[in-house]
């Protein structure tokens, strides 16, 4: 019995434990069904986005294709009217200000619904690139561009187009639809003149018993590298008179030129072979070819020829402007401010300067250094004995004495910008740049506190401990070496016809020349007759130079002259020396043929340096560094005129050796040299990109971001 009842208690229970066993599986079916519920409605969401998004992104490319388009179809009526090629920022302005394109002052996105330029789409954009659809709205694909929208800010250096498209895939009201917004930058194009051991619009009296070099191959001393070195560059813009016979002149490298090349006579210079005037062999690469001593080859110069021309050639003349026909290297077609000359009046305004001022932030220590404020004048005479001023940062205002010593030189880090004028010379330390609103006065040699290896030998560009050494100067004025003051016979020349004549005279009234020649629609030809000026440019603003401020401007129109349209350059005889009337066109200060003008002159402005002072520094660092050649270590930069001096009879006997570069619009050389080696220029690569120049007299454009 008791077995019995435990038997059947033990039965009694079993359907309620599978009934138990049963519950958590259903549990797991609903969860899996809601699970499976969840997953679908997911996938369908995620497809629901990733629909939108293709959608989305359809619109945008559709919307960026218009705006393309549009941009394109506006820079070719752009450079349409500038006959193919663009011209400065304000050229573009004053295009989009005959275009209506409005300026935008508000915030992204609030350019407006209003068509602001092209309205038809016909009128903006070619149909066979852009078809229209029955409603006139260009389509792309099944997209469809409902409006667009093109506003502009306008810049010291850059425009800014804003442009805006309305895009759907319809016209219903709940078709997906979508604005884009896009930003299109004109600005300047990237000055690439750095690259050049020695570029100028016209060189003279500087290919004469000239040697141009690297500073990588002339102070290498291991053998184990001869034959590593890269070729140089040497250019000129408008035109390079050659003394030919006589020139005894290397260039290690490669020479641009535009415009004519001539003989010292004014006569076109068609052959080289002769000339003594030559290049050095360098390969394929473009490596320099040296001998088991390390010397080089000197060979005749080739010019190139060939429809497109080939590279690494040794001699291109007329070289293309177009930078996709460059096929060499991109040689640039103007020199641009070291300071942005906004407003285009070829000088450095305050309201420019104040512009930089942001970006220097260097220091300059150490050394003598002397601060003339504004509206001061410098007390001493010679050269100054003591540090007047302490440490120097950022930018300062005024003007600065800068004198470096073997055992105290100017510690130089950074960039410093000086709204005046700078005097220097003597050693300089560091890395960076000086760069002046004014004039820049080198009063003697300015070298490198460099060191040397174990065999005594100099480390060019590296000081004793280690320190890397290399100057950059700068001037929105212009850069003037040496005694460029003085007279042959002694004595110091004014800008004045009772003030007699020297070269650096002779020069300016050339400079001004070529100046004066762009102003002109017709000019003198040859044999009396009267031709077209192909340089002529309505809109150029001439840059004249005059000796002291105040000065007539000169200009050189020897009666023999003549203008040759063809190679866009003055023929017959290059230097005057008298202030004769035959020789000289003379306009005093203040007279209608100047009205818009700029007016640079080379003596210190504000009389606070006077020309005596000025060369009893040179004297001074003559007592101080005279003997051999004048050593210069440094890149040299101007959009104006260069003037380097040194006479055979001075302390230098004619000689001057450069490590680094000369750039700059006009040049000026007159280093004789007693019949051995002149100038010695030996190009420093390190300077390539460090000023970070816009050429915005040559404006491109580029394709920005979306906005939102």
């Amino acid at each position: 019995m008791v077995r019995m009842s435990r038997l059947s208690g033990s039965r009694s229970r079993r359907p309620n434990a599978r009934g138990w066993v049963l519950f958590p599986v259903v549990l797991l079916l609903m969860a899996m069904g809601m699970l499976t519920m969840i997953l679908v409605d997911t996938a369908a969401s995620v497809s629901r986005r990733v629909t939108v998004k293709a959608d989305e992104e359809r619109l945008a490319a559709a919307g960026d294709a218009a705006m393309d388009l549009a941009v394109g179809e506006l820079w070719k009526d752009y450079l349409a009217a500038r006959g193919g090629t663009p011209g400065p920022l304000s050229s573009v302005k004053t295009f989009l200000d005959g275009k209506a394109i409005a300026k935008h002052t508000g915030p992204s996105g609030t350019l407006g619904k209003q068509t602001v330029y092209g309205a038809p789409w016909s009128s903006l954009v070619d149909e066979a690139l852009l078809p229209l659809d029955a409603n006139t709205d260009p389509t792309f694909g099944d997209a469809r561009v409902t409006a667009l929208d093109v506003a502009r800010e306008d810049g010291a250096t850059t425009t800014v187009l804003r442009l805006r498209t309305e895009v759907s895939f319809g016209a219903a009201a709940d078709s997906p639809r979508r604005e884009v917004e896009r930003l299109y930058f004109v600005a300047g194009e990237e000055f690439k003149g750095l690259g050049f051991g020695l570029l100028a619009n016209n060189v003279n009296c500087i290919m004469c018993h000239a040697r141009f070099d690297s500073t990588d191959r002339f102070f290498n001393r291991d053998p184990s590298k001869y034959g590593t070195f890269d070729r140089i560059r040497v250019g000129t813009l408008e035109a390079l008179k050659i003394r030919t016979g006589s020139a005894d002149s290397v260039i290690a490298g490669t020479l641009y030129s535009r415009g004519a090349i001539l003989k010292k006579d004014g006569t076109p210079l068609v052959t080289f072979p002769g000339t003594t005037f030559d290049s050095a062999l360098f390969d394929g690469a473009g490596k320099l070819f040296q001998d088991g001593a390390g010397n080089l080859t000197p060979t005749p110069f080739v010019p190139a020829t060939g429809s497109p021309l080939p590279s690494l050639a040794n001699l291109y003349r007329d070289y293309p402007i177009v930078e996709s026909a460059q096929t060499d290297g991109i040689v640039p077609t103007y020199f641009p401010s070291v300071i942005p000359d906004t407003n285009g009046n070829r000088v450095v305004d305050a309201a420019e300067f104040a512009a930089i001022t942001s970006a220097a932030t260097g220091t300059l220590t150490d050394g003598i250094k002397v601060h003339v404020p504004t509206g001061s004048t410098h007390s001493g005479s010679g050269l100054p004995l003591f540090d007047g001023t302490g440490p120097l940062q950022g930018a300062i205002s005024g003007n600065l004495v800068l004198i470096g010593t073997s055992t105290n030189p100017l510690q130089l880090d950074g960039r410093i910008a000086v709204d005046g004028d700078v005097v220097l010379g003597g050693v300089v330390k560091g890395a960076g740049e000086i760069i002046a609103s004014g004039n820049v006065y080198v009063v003697g040699p300015l070298m490198y506190a460099d060191g040397t290896d174990a065999d005594g030998y100099r480390t060019f560009g590296v000081g004793p401990t280690g320190n890397p050494n290399r100057l950059t100067l700068g001037a929105g004025g212009n850069i003037l070496i040496g005694d460029f003051l003085t007279k042959k016979a002694g004595g110091l020349i004014n800008g004045t016809p009772d003030g007699g004549f020297n070269f650096t005279l002779s020069e300016t009234t050339l400079f001004n020349q070529m100046e004066w020649t762009k102003t002109q629609p017709t000019l003198p030809g040859a044999g009396g007759t009267t031709v077209t000026n192909p340089l002529y440019d309505p809109d150029h603003v001439p840059r004249y130079y005059v000796i002291d401020p105040g000065d007539p401007v000169a200009i050189f129109n020897k009666g023999t002259t003549w203008f040759d349209p063809v190679t866009k350059s003055w023929m017959g005889s290059e230097l005057t020396t008298s202030w004769s009337g035959a020789n000289l066109t003379i306009y005093p200060a203040g007279s209608p043929q100047l009205a818009g003008a700029g007016i640079v002159p080379l003596t210190p402005p504000g009389a606070w340096l006077d020309p005596e002072q000025l060369f009893s520094m040179w004297q001074g660092m003559n007592s101080a560094y005279g003997g051999g050649p004048m050593q210069l270590d440094g890149l040299f930069y101007t959009n104006n005129a260069t003037i380097l001096l040194t006479r055979s009879a001075g302390a230098y006997g004619g000689r001057v050796t450069l490590n680094g570069g000369l750039v700059g619009a006009d040049m000026g050389i007159l280093v004789p040299g007693n019949g051995g080696v002149g100038l010695q220029l030996n190009y420093d690569r390190r300077h390539q990109g460090v000023l970070d120049l816009d050429n915005t007299n040559q404006v491109r454009l580029t394709r920005g971001f979306r906005v939102r």
